[in-house]
Formats: C-alpha cells, sequence, structure tokens
C-alpha cells in the first residue's frame, strides 16, 4: 500500500472515492462529485491550504482518501473533514496509514492535532477513532431542507411578526463584495457569533483584511455570495446577518453560511426575519435551487428551532475526533 499527496492537476484521482464517499453519508441520491469540482477544492486561500492524500493497494488501485484543510497563518489543527477507505480495503490500515501521514503534515506546518470529523451514525468510523485514541471534540448538525417544502406562510409571518418587533429596522443585502459605506458595520457585527458554539477549527468573527479575502476568492471561483443584513435606520449599526452560497458546481443546493445575531438585540426576531426573508428570495430568484443546506452546533438550541420549524431535517451527525499528531 501507498500513500501519495494528490495536487490540483490530478483532482480526477480522488473523485470516485469522494462520490462514493457522499452515497455513504448522504444516500444514493446524492450527486455525484465531478473532476471540476474536485480541481476547485483545491483553488488557492490566502491563508490556507487544502491538502489531499491517496492511499492505493498493490495492484495501483484507490482503496482510501483523505482531504484534510490547514492553516498557514497560524498554528491551527488540521481539519479533516474527509476520510474514506473503501469497504473491500477496511481493517487493513489504511486509515492509520492515511492518519499518520496528515500527522506528518500537521507536523511541517506547525499543526498542534489532528481533527477528524466522522460520521456519527457510522460504528466502523466511531470504532477506528476510539481505536487510534482520539477524543471526542465538537458535536454539530448537517441539516438539508427542500425548498417545495418550505413553508411560505410561516415565513411570511415571520417577516411581519419581526417588523412589528422591530421597528427601526431593515433589512439590508447584498451579492459578492459588501458596499464600502456597508463595510466597517459588517465588520463589526462579526462579534455576533463570539458565543457561538462552533468546532474548534473554526473562525470566529472575521476581520476585515480576512472577510475581502474571502469575498476575492468567491469572485474567482464562481461563487454566488449572498448577504442579508438587519440594520438599525437611526444608527446604521448592524444586529445581526445570514448569508447563503451558491457553488457553480453544485446548482441545486444553496449553502447558508453563518447566521448570528448581536446578544443586545436577540429578542426582536432579527434571525427569523434574516432566514424567512432570505428563503423566500431563494423562492423567488432561484427556481433551480431544490434544496437548502446548514450547519448548527448540537447544542445551540435557538438556531436548531428555528431551522426546524422552516423544514430543515437532520441529514448527519458529524463528530469531531481530536488527536495527538501520531
Amino acid at each position: 500500500m501507498d500513500v501519495v499527496e494528490v495536487a490540483a492537476d490530478r483532482a480526477d484521482q480522488l473523485v470516485p472515492l469522494v462520490s462514493a464517499w457522499r452515497r455513504l453519508v448522504l444516500g444514493d441520491d446524492e450527486p455525484a462529485c465531478t473532476d471540476e469540482e474536485a480541481a476547485r477544492w483545491f483553488a488557492p486561500r490566502p491563508g490556507r491550504s487544502r491538502r489531499a492524500l491517496l492511499a492505493t493497494g498493490t495492484d495501483g488501485a484507490a482503496i482510501g482518501y483523505a482531504r484534510a484543510h490547514l492553516r498557514t497563518d497560524r498554528p491551527s489543527p488540521v481539519f479533516v473533514p474527509e476520510l474514506y477507505v473503501a469497504p473491500t480495503a477496511r481493517r487493513q490500515g489504511v486509515g492509520r496509514a492515511l492518519v499518520r501521514a496528515l500527522s506528518a503534515t500537521g507536523r511541517d506546518a506547525g499543526a498542534p492535532m489532528l481533527v477528524l470529523r466522522q460520521d456519527d451514525a457510522d460504528p466502523g468510523a466511531a470504532a477506528f477513532a476510539d481505536a487510534i485514541g482520539t477524543t471526542r471534540g465538537f458535536r454539530g448538525l448537517q441539516n438539508r431542507c427542500h425548498t417545495a417544502d418550505l413553508d411560505v406562510a410561516l415565513l411570511d409571518s415571520w417577516v411581519q411578526r419581526a417588523r412589528e418587533r422591530a421597528a427601526g429596522w431593515s433589512l439590508v443585502g447584498w451579492v459578492g463584495r459588501c458596499p464600502d459605506h456597508l463595510f466597517d458595520a459588517f465588520v463589526a457585527v462579526q462579534s455576533a457569533m463570539h458565543d457561538a458554539p462552533v468546532p474548534v477549527v473554526a473562525t470566529v468573527g472575521r476581520s476585515g483584511v480576512e472577510l475581502r479575502e474571502a469575498e476575492a476568492v468567491d469572485a474567482a471561483l464562481g461563487v454566488d455570495h449572498w448577504v442579508l443584513a438587519a440594520r438599525n435606520d437611526a444608527t446604521g449599526e448592524l444586529g445581526g446577518f445570514t448569508e447563503l452560497l451558491f457553488e457553480p458546481d453544485q446548482p441545486w443546493l444553496g449553502h447558508q453560511g453563518d447566521t448570528a445575531v448581536v446578544p443586545a438585540h436577540r429578542q426582536l426576531g432579527l434571525g427569523r426575519w434574516l432566514k424567512a426573508a432570505m428563503a423566500r428570495r431563494v423562492l423567488s430568484e432561484r427556481p433551480g435551487v431544490t434544496q437548502l443546506e446548514t450547519n448548527t452546533a448540537m447544542d445551540n438550541p435557538p438556531m436548531r428551532a428555528i431551522n426546524e420549524a422552516m423544514g430543515f431535517r437532520v441529514a448527519v451527525v458529524w463528530q469531531d475526533h481530536e488527536l495527538a499528531l501520531l
């Protein structure tokens, strides 16, 4: 068995395994990965690097892979959102070989540990994590909602109720680059994420530099990034925001980014207003989007309640496993 790093120009080697992993986690109806999507995954990102490892058997056939996120601007855990071994190659040390290779990558980057994210419903994954000595960390929900199942009357009631409770507030939105006249307020409202339960690998609250860098990456990759924010009409302060991203390789899916409300304004219905208004916009402007996706911490009851009321259902429960570098 060999484990080698795969670069963007060989990304097509990962496609069958990534597709198999998706079917295992999300079901047989989940669309397959494409060569273009696999290559796009490696696109340059300021302060970050993405690595992919491929395990092959003695006959040269691909039998496992792992994809990892690393920060290059400061020490941070190596985040491994995907590690998959083909069923016929399990219990042969493939997973351990991938983890050892990831550990070597982490040491080179000055990372303090690995964070391996796995499907909590997979007993084999849990047994593997226990066998290599991990400890359990963040636990989160990946939720999906069919747009056809959205209750438009409910969404409209949330909008109306928020307008009554949040007198003096209005919604402002943009696509892509935040307008200059709103930028300082948008940087400030990132503080709403500071008390949110998030993974150890997450960035909580982004600086102005990081926001502009992220906007540039989205533009380069052809990602449509919608932002909607609640603004105090008298002061110009932004009290909350929500984001939705549409990637060119998955035109049927809307990815929910951050949604947060500043603590001082959390009793006005701003969160429901933002989520409802964004969903209504998708229905109006993106008829080709058939599903929405959002990730929520297990221990975030307020946001879970909003998502469940909208019609989101749990697709996967993710368990983060933290591991000292081998």
